[in-house]
């Protein structure tokens, strides 16, 4: 708002606010000075009376003259400019009073301010006491007029005012000059820089001096043309500039098109590892599927090595397959983590359980330890601590020839991680310059170790993204020829006693079910004729009956038409794939759209779980099919108790 008003009035009023201050400064201490002055006088006047009054009133007293006492007030009153005396004897009577009634007004005591007498004016009040050889007479109180004073203030004050009023109206002439002589060239400066912010440089200036405003307007000048020069330069690199938007537009088309044809490649990518992760998982369904179906069978000791060879090789076979998908989806970040509640107790001492077999088959004593204090349940990612921990420990078997392996479980007190596992081992070591290599893609501590031990080299590396995903370190011990000791510290959180949301599968733990005759009645939608005989095999060594349907369409038709206990609804298949055949069952009426639907697949990409359980399937299990999590998937459809086996 201030900034709105004329420069002249903000002159003008900084000027005139500046004087009166200036005048009534000096005029108040004038009027103090002459205050003190006057004062000062008032005073000294009231002591001269002092010895007067003693000695001609005490003698008047003794004597007891009170009229001369009387007339002395009066002349003292008219002649001394005294506003009031009042004497009071020893006995506190009024002896003489002039100006001042004291039995009518109290007495006027001395006092260092002026007071008001009883006819408003004011006075300076003193007291005497009045003494004649060594006795108290009395008392005479008297009081020195104040109006002097009061009128010296006023006169000075009214002084004040003239001369401040005089000199406010030279103060705003010289300004009204001061300005006039400003504001002409500065108002010409202010037209001159308007013409320019509309382009015309060629402008009049006032002429230049010695002086402030010189100074400005030939720094103006100088400024003016500095910017007709840079504008000149400005215009002649305005068309190269424009030749280089141009070239900024194509580099961006260019890249853009290759930002497409990238997003195009890792799509491309994705398609080929969902592809690949289909159609190796296929068949290898068919061999471990047929090979755990053999080895119910009774052969003897030659034939059950060779079928338990085709086992062998066909898992490693599987853990190649997801080990290249693990680390496909962890080098695209699109692995994520899963939060659920989950007792690491049990699932490290189900992992030690599992390896139990192939520790006795190297003659190596596996061991396992949880100390003390570690806390039941615990929220994270239990497939995936699994998975490490099947790596870390598969790894020590496979290179320790003679010895033990020893894995122990324990709680942090540090805030950056919670549990700590450890996988120690008394196998062949490794160098402390091969150290830092061994968590590196792809990367085996020689090329010996390699043909003699076989992998791709890809285990600690994804068990290292594995770790670093869930916010916790892993560390490794190593001396050649002694052993190595493989620690992982995780931030993983203690839970109260509640279900566990998500537990971990035992190791080779097959649940009861009801054998044949009172097990499941399964709907399998499976296209593979290999697949349809590993599925039929598996589920009649459960127990279980089994219908089959050649795609989704007949699975659709067929679940609307019979009452099933659950349905296996593989993903890929042609005329109507596994997705949209259980949105359709979802959509039937009646009691049959609520079976339970198990996914089975060969896809393993990242987000296929999620899709499936969001195309209305309760659960998964994944090709090549594991009988123990094909056994627990048909478990817990049984225990949320759907299905009557009753034929329509």
């Amino acid at each position: 708002m201030l900034g709105r008003i004329p420069f002249r009035f903000k002159l003008f009023a900084a000027g005139a606010f500046a004087l009166l201050v200036t005048t009534g400064v000096h005029t108040f201490i004038q009027v103090a000075l002459v205050e003190e002055a006057l004062t000062r006088q008032v005073v000294e006047r009231a002591e001269a009376e002092r010895p007067f009054f003693r000695a001609s009133i005490a003698s008047l007293l003794v004597t007891r003259d009170y009229a001369t006492i009387a007339d002395v007030f009066r002349e003292s009153a008219a002649t001394n400019g005294l506003a009031h005396l009042a004497l009071v004897d020893a006995r506190g009577q009024t002896v003489a009073c002039e100006g001042w009634d004291p039995d009518r007004h109290g007495l006027p005591l001395e006092s260092d301010e002026p007071v008001a007498g009883p006819d408003g004016s004011l006075r300076l009040p003193f007291a005497i006491p009045i003494e004649y050889a060594g006795q108290n007479l009395g008392t005479l109180y008297y009081g020195v007029s104040w109006a002097p004073i009061e009128a010296a203030r006023a006169e000075i004050l009214r002084r004040g005012v003239i001369v401040g009023g005089v000199s406010l109206v030279v103060a705003l002439m010289m300004m009204e000059w001061l300005h006039a002589l400003l504001m002409r060239p500065l108002a010409r400066l202010r037209e001159a820089s308007e013409a320019i912010r509309k382009g015309a440089f060629d402008v009049s200036l006032p002429p230049t001096g010695g002086n402030d405003i010189g100074r400005v307007t030939e720094s103006f000048r100088f400024m003016a043309s500095e910017i007709a020069a840079r504008i000149r330069a400005l215009e002649a690199s305005e068309a190269a500039q424009r030749d280089l938007l141009e070239e900024a537009r194509l580099r961006e088309s260019q890249l853009a098109d290759a930002r497409d044809r990238a997003e195009a490649a890792a799509r491309a990518k994705a398609r080929f590892l969902a592809t690949m992760s289909h159609e190796i998982r296929t068949p290898l369904n068919g061999v471990l599927g047929l090979s755990s179906v053999l080895l119910d069978r009774h052969f003897d000791p030659e034939q059950r090595r060779l079928v338990q060879l085709i086992q062998d090789s066909g898992e490693q076979l599987l853990g190649i397959v997801n080990d290249v998908l693990d680390y496909s989806k962890l080098d695209a970040d699109r692995l994520v983590l899963e939060r659920c509640e989950f007792e690491p107790a049990r699932l490290t001492r189900d992992t030690v359980d599992g390896f139990r077999a192939r520790a006795a088959a190297k003659n190596l004593a596996i061991g396992c330890e949880v100390a003390p204090g570690v806390a039941e349940r615990f929220a994270g990612d239990a497939l995936r601590v699994r998975q490490i921990l099947d790596n870390l420990v598969g790894n020590a078997i496979k290179f320790t020839a003679h010895g033990r392996i020893d894995v122990s479980l324990r709680m942090l007190d540090d805030p950056r991680a919670s549990l700590e596992w450890r996988v120690a081992d008394t196998g062949i070591g490794i160098p402390l310059e091969r150290l830092g290599e061994l968590f590196q893609d792809f990367m085996q501590v020689d090329s010996t170790t390699a043909r003699r031990f076989g992998g791709t080299g890809l285990g600690l590396a994804i068990c290292r993204r594995l770790v670093r995903l869930m916010g916790g370190e892993i560390a490794v011990e190593s001396e050649p020829g002694r052993g190595s000791a493989f620690t992982v510290r995780l931030p993983t959180r203690a839970v109260g006693a509640a279900a566990v949301a998500a537990p971990v599968p035992a190791v080779r733990a097959v649940p009861a079910l009801p054998r044949r005759g009172s097990g499941l009645y399964v709907l399998a939608a499976e296209d593979n004729e290999i697949n349809r005989y590993v599925i039929e095999k598996l589920l009649h060594g459960m127990g279980h009956d089994v219908v089959f349907a050649a795609d989704g369409a007949e699975a659709v038709d067929l679940a609307g038409r019979l009452r099933f206990d659950v349905v296996l609804m593989d993903i890929q298949m042609p005329t109507v794939d596994g997705i949209t055949a259980a949105g359709r069952i979802r959509a039937m009426e009646g009691a049959g759209a609520q079976v339970p639907i198990i996914a089975l697949t060969a896809h393993a990409m990242a987000g296929d779980r999620e899709s499936y359980l969001k195309a209305g399937m309760d659960d998964y299990v994944a090709k090549p099919i594991d009988p123990d999590e094909l056994a627990q998937a048909l478990a817990r459809a049984t225990r949320r108790g759907h299905g009557l086996r009753v034929i329509s």
